[in-house]
């Protein structure tokens, strides 16, 4: 028979993580978290006691046990239990636990800092009514304290109106080298301060290269004219954009293997919140880059 004080340590345990549901339920900083999936407590014995120290990530429960599933289950943050929902199955050629940290999905809502947009039955995030030239509107997601050094992920996004990818218009020159600043016409992805590039999505406002065109149409079109790109960014023979359908013609250059994931190895360990930034080089009302999918994953 189990003793009293076994049966108290377990209970108290599952109280400490059905109050913290209960608390991050509605609070935007843990909007990753699916109520629906399958959960886990499968670090607490059914005996009462740890099975394993409290894991800091799905990569770390992964390791713990490797026949965890995907799904939601918690970690430890800050002396608390966490929802995440963690990847155990192979995402970005790799299976040892991803754990997501960003999740978007317009249909429910737009993150804290993103302005939700409408149009018959598509919904979309972009960036704020009136956003005037050379502008970014930002939302960050917390990583909940875990290092990575690995990222993983796809965004989606809408088109709306001309944007034009990394073209800067007349006297803003200045800002194409500077990434605080709008330097594309798309989504930029960093993390920590001062910020450090992870992935930039561009956008474009046409796939035909014209004269009229060849300058504002994405710098992985064949016969494009934008200038050359900073270094921070890289090359569209890495950093594959978007979701790599209906590539035609001069934008199979532009659709590579893997999409819509990109894939990131940092070549450090940090475990800086990850912010992503909606730019324009152009006001709002001209060009927006609206996203309605997205999620990341580290590791």
């Amino acid at each position: 028979m189990l003793s009293l004080k076994k049966y108290i340590v377990a209970f108290v345990a599952l109280l400490s993580v059905y109050a913290r549901v209960r608390a991050t339920a509605n609070d935007e900083s843990f909007t990753s978290v699916n109520y629906q999936e399958e959960v886990s407590l499968d670090h607490i014995g059914s005996h009462g006691h740890m099975q394993h120290e409290p894991p800091l990530s799905c990569r770390q429960m992964k390791k713990n046990d490797p026949t965890t599933r995907s799904g939601t289950h918690y970690v430890m943050f800050r002396g608390e239990y966490i929802p995440v929902h963690c990847n155990m199955d192979v995402l970005c050629d790799s299976d040892d636990g991803w754990t997501r940290i960003v999740y978007i999905n317009a249909q429910q809502s737009c993150p804290s800092g993103f302005t939700l947009y409408t149009s018959g039955n598509t919904k979309a995030c972009g960036r704020r009514s009136g956003a005037r030239d050379g502008s970014c509107d930002s939302t960050t997601f917390s990583s909940m304290g875990i290092k990575y050094s690995q990222v993983c992920g796809f965004v989606y996004a809408y088109q709306y109106n001309s944007p034009d990818a990394y073209a800067i218009h007349a006297g803003k020159t200045n800002i194409q080298t500077r990434i605080d600043s709008a330097y594309i016409d798309g989504v930029s992805i960093t993390h920590g301060t001062p910020r450090k590039h992870i992935w930039s999505l561009m956008a474009a406002q046409s796939e035909k290269v014209t004269r009229h065109t060849k300058n504002y149409v994405c710098p992985c079109t064949a016969g494009n004219a934008q200038p050359k790109l900073p270094s921070f960014i890289g090359y569209h023979t890495t950093d594959p954009l978007w979701d790599g359908k209906n590539c035609r013609n001069n934008e199979v250059n532009c659709c590579k293997a893997g999409m819509p994931w990109f894939y990131k190895n940092l070549g450090y360990t940090t475990n800086d919140d990850i912010e992503l930034r909606i730019c324009g080089d152009q006001s709002q009302t001209d060009e927006d880059a609206r996203v309605f999918s997205g999620e990341i994953y580290v590791k």
